[in-house]
C-alpha cells in the first residue's frame, strides 16, 4: 500500500509541476504577445494644445488645419485653458477655441474636450495668474463658474462627443496643480452632468494609476500608454513590462468595461528632458522614432481598447518644419 501509494503521488506531482510549468509559459505568452482586440483595427485620433504649438514656435492654426487638411484626423482631443479663456475675472474669450471647434466640425471631426484645473501639456495648471495666490475656496469658486460657461458655450455643438473633466487630477507626482480633492472632482463631474448629457471622460497614468477611482467617477475612462519615458537619474527608461494585457488586467481589476476605455494620450512624441526643445535629432530619436511609432500604436490596438489619442500633434509639425518628416508621413500612413 505505501509503495503504490508513493507513485500516486509522484505521479501528482509531476502533472503537477507539467501544469505549472505550462500555466507560467501561456501566461509569458499572454504577456508578450497579448492580443485583446480580436482583431480589429484601432481608431487613431489625436491631442491638439494651441499654447505647446506655439511654445514650439509653430503657427498653431496652420498647425491645426494641417493636422484636418493634411493627416485627416477624424478624432481630436482639445483643451479649454482656464487662464487663456479666462484672462480676466468673469470676462470668457471663447475666439481661438470657437475657431478650433468650427475648424473640426467643418472636417466632420469629433472632439474630447477637456477642462478644469489641470489640463494636458506642461505645466498641467492652467489656474489664471490672478487667482495663484487665492485660497482654494477661491479658485474652486471660480473654476466652478468657468465650467458652467465652457459647458453652456458648447452644449449645442453637435462635433463635442465628450468632456474630460480635468486630466489625471488624482496624478501628484506630475505638473505643478496641488493635490486635487476628489470631493470636488465629484463635483465638478455632477456639475457637467447637469448641464449636458454627453458622457464624461476621466483620466488616469496607465503606467502608475491604480484606475479604480477614475473608473468609478465618469463614464469612460481614459489612460496614457508610454514605452520610452526619461529620468533624470536613469536617462531614458523602456517600459518593456506594460504590455496590453497589464492595462486589460487593470481595466478588469478596476471594474471598467473596455468597451468605455480608450488610450487618451499615446506617446508618439520624442521625451524632451526638461521640456528642452533645442535637443538633438539623435537624442530626440532615443525616444521616438517611427518604428516606436508603429510600435507603440501596435500595442495600443492589443489592448483592445478601441480608440487612441496620438500625442505630439504639434512635435510632428515643428519636425516637418525643421525639414525632417518622417513622423508626419509615419502618422498619416497610419490613418485611414
Amino acid at each position: 500500500m505505501e509503495k503504490k501509494h508513493t507513485k500516486k503521488t509522484a505521479h501528482w506531482c509531476i502533472s503537477w509541476k507539467l501544469l505549472t510549468n505550462v500555466g507560467v509559459v501561456f501566461v509569458v505568452l499572454l504577456w508578450w504577445f497579448g492580443d485583446f482586440s480580436g482583431g480589429k483595427q484601432i481608431i487613431l485620433g489625436a491631442t491638439f494644445s494651441q499654447p505647446y504649438a506655439e511654445y514650439l514656435g509653430n503657427d498653431w492654426r496652420a498647425n491645426y488645419i494641417a493636422l484636418l487638411d493634411d493627416l485627416g484626423i477624424k478624432h481630436l482631443r482639445l483643451v479649454a485653458y482656464w487662464d487663456k479663456i479666462e484672462k480676466t475675472p468673469g470676462e470668457y474669450d471663447f475666439s481661438d477655441m470657437d475657431w478650433e471647434v468650427a475648424q473640426a466640425r467643418a472636417h466632420k471631426a469629433n472632439i474630447i474636450l477637456a477642462f478644469g484645473r489641470k489640463v494636458p501639456r506642461w505645466p498641467e495648471c492652467s489656474v489664471p495668474p490672478y487667482l495663484l495666490k487665492e485660497t482654494e475656496s477661491v479658485q474652486n469658486m471660480a473654476l466652478t463658474k468657468f465650467i458652467k460657461a465652457v459647458v453652456s458655450h458648447y452644449a449645442e455643438d453637435p462635433a463635442i462627443v465628450l468632456w474630460q473633466v480635468e486630466n489625471e487630477p488624482f496624478v501628484k507626482w506630475f505638473g505643478t496643480c496641488p493635490k486635487i480633492d476628489r470631493s470636488f472632482v465629484e463635483k465638478e463631474v455632477s456639475l457637467t452632468r447637469g448641464l449636458d448629457s454627453r458622457p464624461v471622460l476621466i483620466t488616469d497614468s496607465g503606467e502608475l494609476g491604480w484606475w479604480y477611482r477614475e473608473g468609478r467617477l465618469g463614464d469612460y475612462f481614459g489612460t496614457t500608454l508610454y514605452q520610452v519615458v526619461w529620468n533624470e537619474r536613469f536617462g531614458y527608461l523602456h517600459y518593456y513590462f506594460f504590455r496590453p494585457l497589464i492595462y486589460r488586467m487593470k481595466a478588469l481589476l478596476a471594474l471598467i468595461n473596455p468597451r468605455h476605455a480608450l488610450i487618451a494620450e499615446l506617446q508618439a512624441e520624442s521625451w524632451f528632458p526638461n521640456g528642452n526643445k533645442k535637443i538633438t535629432l539623435y537624442e530626440q530619436k532615443l525616444s521616438m522614432n517611427t518604428e516606436q511609432l508603429l510600435a507603440n500604436v501596435e500595442s495600443a490596438r492589443r489592448t483592445g481598447f478601441g480608440t487612441a489619442y496620438l500625442w505630439g500633434s504639434e512635435y510632428w509639425y515643428w519636425l516637418k518644419r525643421q525639414g525632417d518628416d518622417s513622423m508626419w508621413k509615419a502618422v498619416k500612413s497610419l490613418l485611414p
